[in-house]
């Protein structure tokens, strides 16, 4: 890494002079000639205490200020605790979405799945699309999902104790292998918990959950978890700082969500879709796959196509699956 100082120019060229001057007539120039030993002389001693009586007397005046305007200062304090909160708060999140990279092996390789309608509005894929989508393409090696935005469960680390809110992410059966996030203890979903919905009620917990609530035991697997009032299994304990953003406290199976929010799995939205491209394969072929891919669905699935001028029948309705970016691009 290499950092660039800012030198004052008139310093460089007062001291390369004295240097020519010193080459010139065979003696040594010291560009500092005050030793630092005769600081403290009786006229620097001198200055000191006049500058630091100048400074007691601005510090009194300012305090008899504050003592008579009050509420200016309380408005002023209160101001900058506001700006101070709010800056520290949007750098934590431009931080978290934009700055942290996603820290998963060979990030090159990862892609991000959005759905473009031909308004050019960049939507999360729907589920269909998902299904279609995993099932056509060459391109990657998987696509992964995570459903839902970033939902909230009630969480219950031990059979009755009194449940909380915690972020939790509801994700494909190749979440983890996909992305060559290998758990830390444990193992992560297997495709077959990615079929069924409702019917395997398994979890990976976060690594500070982890670490706060079970003391990094390794009898952590087995256990038995609260979420949203159903019991889960832990199977695995997530790598830390997985995902940019807000991290989850507790992953569960896509199909899964649904029960847990006691609606139907099929009709809910994707939050986010990432994918792995195949070893030779460049950005390029697969977003010219992916574009022919949501031309035929489009062709297929007339009734639920959305362009510019149309209505969607429902929040859930198909759109055109065409827009890939680079994980590296969207987070750094």
């Amino acid at each position: 890494m290499f950092s660039v100082i800012r030198v004052p120019v008139s310093g460089c060229i007062a001291g390369g002079l004295a240097m020519i001057a010193s080459y010139r007539d065979h003696k040594p120039v010291h560009l500092f000639q005050q030793s630092p030993h005769r600081a403290l002389t009786s006229g620097n001693a001198e200055t000191i205490s006049r500058g630091m009586s100048s400074f007691l007397q601005d510090f009194r005046s300012a305090l008899r200020s504050i003592r008579k305007t009050r509420a200016v200062t309380f408005a002023v304090l209160l101001s900058l605790s506001l700006g101070i909160g709010s800056t520290a708060s949007v750098f934590s999140l431009v931080n978290s979405f934009l700055l942290r990279p996603l820290r998963v092996p060979e990030t090159e390789r990862v892609v991000r799945i959005t759905s473009v309608t031909q308004s050019s509005q960049v939507d999360p894929i729907t589920n269909p699309d998902f299904e279609e989508l995993r099932k056509r393409a060459q391109s990657f090696e998987a696509i992964t999902t995570t459903w839902g935005g970033d939902p909230v469960f009630w969480l219950a680390t031990r059979p009755g104790l009194q449940p909380h809110l915690a972020a939790g992410a509801a994700v494909s059966g190749e979440f983890f292998s996909g992305l060559r996030a290998e758990p830390v203890l444990g193992r992560g979903f297997r495709p077959e918990e990615d079929q069924a919905p409702g019917r395997d009620a398994v979890a990976l917990i976060s690594h500070r959950l982890w670490e706060l609530e079970f003391g990094r035991s390794r009898d952590v697997l087995g256990k038995t978890i609260g979420i949203n009032s159903r019991d889960f299994t832990i199977v695995g304990v997530a790598p830390p700082s997985l995902t940019a953003g807000v991290q989850p406290t507790v992953y569960v199976p896509r199909m899964m969500f649904g029960t847990l929010l006691g609606n139907d799995a099929k009709g809910l939205g994707v939050a986010e879709a990432y994918a792995r491209l195949k070893p030779g394969v460049t950005i390029e072929q697969a977003r010219e796959e992916v574009g022919r891919i949501g031309e035929q669905l489009e062709q297929e699935h007339p009734d639920t196509n959305l362009d510019s001028r149309s209505t969607p029948r429902s929040d859930f309705a198909w759109r055109r699956v065409r827009e890939l970016q680079e994980v590296r691009s969207y987070f750094s």
